[in-house]
């Protein structure tokens, strides 16, 4: 009896980003249509609506906010190419726009929500395992050190880890990763509940 292995890995520089309508989450995980509190709502991120805005806004203080991360989004190709390969292919993996509602939209006709004020989103997200990683986490630099960023981490940490019976995922546990040096990503972290566990090595 023979086997064969015919996986190839996807091709990172050969992706569609062109708007797809309507846009497929492609979760495994159930995703509401909007999570909310009096001040802030989460919603499922949506190119089309959601990345000029929130690309605009994350280029004009660049240097600031990605100083700790991983990945490009310089131009909005790149981060469209990121939503794409790393989030909307990956079964796992859901991002979702942060929408201050105390502040006016940028584009009311799109965005009646309120104005973006970031994105937040979970990865390795296992039905079979009730457990997560929260991430990317990115509030844009005018909606820091505000209520936007305990409200969307509050709004998502309800939603994951409350029963089904109470609405929520019943997920048993839910990660966070930053680097050791973002003492802000840390501290954020620690004031929703989060436990500091170890920092991992990577070679």
């Amino acid at each position: 009896m023979s086997f064969v292995n015919t996986y190839t890995p996807p091709n990172k520089r050969d992706i569609d980003v062109s708007f797809m309508d309507p846009y497929d989450l492609n979760s495994t995980i159930p995703v509401l249509p909007i999570l909310e509190s009096d001040r802030v709502c989460l919603v499922p991120f949506n190119p089309a609506i959601h990345a000029e805005a929130f690309h605009m806004a994350y280029v004009a203080d660049i240097e600031s906010i990605d100083r700790y991360f991983p990945v490009d989004w310089s131009t909005i190709d790149a981060f469209l190419a990121f939503l794409e390969s790393f989030i909307r292919q990956d079964h796992t993996s859901v991002l979702f726009a942060i929408i201050d509602k105390t502040r006016p939209s940028e584009n009311p006709a799109l965005i009646p929500q309120g104005r973006v004020a970031g994105v937040i989103g979970w990865a390795h997200g296992s039905l079979a395992q009730l457990s997560m990683e929260f991430g990317p986490v990115v509030v844009l630099t005018a909606f820091q050190r505000t209520f936007v960023s305990a409200n969307a981490i509050g709004l998502l940490l309800k939603y994951v880890l409350d029963t089904p019976e109470e609405g929520g995922l019943g997920f048993r546990r839910v990660a966070w990763c930053t680097n050791p040096m973002n003492v802000a990503s840390i501290g954020a972290a620690e004031k929703m509940g989060f436990t500091k566990e170890g920092v991992v090595s990577e070679i």
